[in-house]
C-alpha cells in the first residue's frame, strides 16, 4: 500500500464514529405552536450544535434521492454497556430559553426548525453528562424485511452525521480540513466508517439482485480499525467491547453497489435462539 493510501486510511479512520463539519444554511420559519420553558444554566452536559443539526437536515433534503422513501430522524445510543437509557430529556436552548424535543420510546427524535432563537448560541442539550451518549442520524426506508437496511440510506445517514458534527469531539484538525473539501466524502477510496447495528452481530450480507457478498471478518468488530489506529485513539471509546460487538464497515465508495442494495444483518441472539430451538423430530416427541 502506498504512502497516500496509508495517509488517507489513517486520517479518515480518525472520524470513524462519524462526523464533522459543514456547509452553511438558513433556518426555516415554523408556524406551529411551541412550548417555551425557562431553564437554569447547566455545565458539563452532553449536547450538540443546533446549527449543525439543521445543516444535516438541509443536506437530507438536498440528497433525498438517495433515500426517496425514508424520513430523517436522529437517535441516541449508549456509549457504555452500563449506561441507563431512561428518563433522558432533550431541549433546544440558548442558555436562557428552552424548547422541549420529544424523545420516542426507541430513543429517536426529530428537531424543530426555529427562526426565533440565536443560532450561534443554540444547542441541542440532554440532561446527561458529557460523553455519555452517542448521537446519530437515522435514515430508514419503511417496508424492508426484518434486520435489513438499504445502502443508499446508510450512505446518506453517514453524510448527515458528518455535516451535523454528531460524532465525538476528538477528530483531528487535519481530518477536518481534508473532509471539508469533499462534497461526497463517503466516496473516498479506502474510507472506513463505524456503523453500529442495533444488536451484536454474527454477520452482514450485501444483496443487489443476484449478486451477494458476505462481509469479511476485517469489516466487522473494529478488526480493521484495530490494525490502523494507534492504541490511544482506540482508547477514546468509553466501552470498546460494547461498541465492537455491533460494529461493521461497508464499501461505501464502491459504485458497483447501487443505493438499492440491501444490507442484511444476522444477529448473535438470533443465531443462538436458532441453535437452541428443538428439531422437528424432537418437537414431535
Amino acid at each position: 500500500m502506498n504512502f497516500w493510501n496509508l495517509l488517507a486510511r489513517a486520517t479518515t479512520t480518525c472520524m470513524l464514529m462519524s462526523a464533522l463539519l459543514v456547509p452553511a444554511s438558513t433556518l426555516a420559519n415554523t408556524n406551529d405552536p411551541i412550548q417555551v420553558v425557562h431553564v437554569n444554566g447547566l455545565a458539563d452536559v452532553d449536547e450538540r450544535s443546533y446549527a449543525g443539526i439543521v445543516r444535516g437536515m438541509d443536506l437530507f433534503e438536498q440528497r433525498r434521492a438517495m433515500a426517496p422513501n425514508a424520513e430523517l430522524r436522529f437517535e441516541l445510543q449508549p456509549i457504555r454497556a452500563r449506561t441507563v437509557m431512561k428518563n433522558i430529556k432533550l431541549q433546544v436552548t440558548d442558555g436562557s430559553t428552552s424548547i422541549p424535543v420529544t424523545l420516542a420510546d426507541d430513543l429517536s427524535f426529530t428537531v424543530p426548525r426555529l427562526a426565533n432563537m440565536p443560532v450561534a448560541r443554540a444547542q441541542l442539550r440532554s440532561n446527561r453528562r458529557k460523553d455519555t451518549l452517542l448521537w446519530r442520524a437515522r435514515i430508514r426506508t419503511p417496508g424492508l424485511p426484518p434486520n435489513t437496511r438499504r445502502l443508499g440510506d446508510l450512505r446518506l445517514e453517514w453524510h448527515v452525521d458528518y455535516v451535523s458534527n454528531l460524532g465525538p469531539h476528538w477528530i483531528s484538525p487535519g481530518a477536518k480540513v481534508m473532509m471539508a473539501m469533499m462534497e461526497r466524502p463517503y466516496e473516498m477510496k479506502g474510507l472506513q466508517h463505524l456503523f453500529l447495528a442495533d444488536r451484536p452481530l454474527f454477520g452482514v450480507t450485501m444483496i443487489a439482485g443476484a449478486r451477494r457478498h458476505v462481509l469479511s471478518s476485517d469489516m466487522l468488530y473494529l478488526t480493521e480499525m484495530n490494525s490502523v489506529l494507534p492504541a490511544f485513539l482506540l482508547s477514546l471509546w468509553k466501552d470498546r467491547e460494547f461498541i465492537k460487538d455491533r460494529a461493521f464497515d461497508l464499501p461505501l465508495s464502491d459504485a458497483s453497489w447501487p443505493d438499492d442494495t440491501l444490507v442484511v444483518f444476522d444477529h448473535m441472539d438470533d443465531m443462538t435462539s436458532a441453535s437452541s430451538a428443538p428439531t422437528a423430530s424432537e418437537a414431535s416427541q
